[in-house]
């Protein structure tokens, strides 16, 4: 008897990716999703943060918010990161770099935006000051960069951020 295996869409997203990057770096992090020793996370971006990233202005992605959510405590260094404006496709992909994560205070706010404003493209009062309210802080330099060719992805929820894999039970046990 045949039996069909049920491919997820996050697997799908996967292999439409490892068809556009095809760099030695990218062949790496791709064999280290498959073999669920790294995640594939969902971040979606509005204007202008989306093509600041895209360009390489961009080099930190942070990411705050008031619940413990991901991807506080989800986001691991060597992570792949699927990027998607608000309504769009998938138009680009990076590897995490360096996560801090922070439980915030207003002085710890203010230390941050001393540090990574630059990094994070947020000089301007508003952006801290939506953020002032906040409890928790993500932040990750943003590493090998790429353009996809606009591949779609289902997701109709509001969440800005979503870890789509998770690490194989048996790499959790080790």
């Amino acid at each position: 008897m045949l039996t069909s295996q049920v491919v997820s869409p996050a697997e799908q997203l996967i292999e439409r990716m490892a068809s556009n990057l095809t760099s030695p770096a990218w062949t790496a992090a791709l064999n280290r999703l498959r073999a669920g020793t790294a995640c594939l996370h969902l971040a979606i971006l509005t204007e202008p943060f989306y093509s600041w990233l895209l360009d390489g202005t961009k080099t930190i992605e942070s990411r705050f918010s008031r619940v413990r959510c991901a991807p506080y405590g989800t986001l691991a260094e060597g992570d792949v990161i699927a990027v998607k404006k608000t309504g769009g496709t998938v138009t680009g992909a990076f590897q995490a770099g360096h996560v801090r994560s922070y439980q915030l205070t207003p002085q710890r706010i203010a230390q941050l935006r001393d540090k990574y404003a630059d990094q994070i493209c947020a000089n301007d009062n508003e952006f801290w000051q939506q953020r002032a309210d906040c409890t928790y802080a993500t932040l990750v330099d943003v590493t090998h960069i790429q353009p996809l060719p606009g591949l779609a992805f289902p997701k109709k929820d509001r969440r800005g951020w979503v870890q789509l894999t998770r690490p194989s039970v048996q790499q959790a046990l080790l």
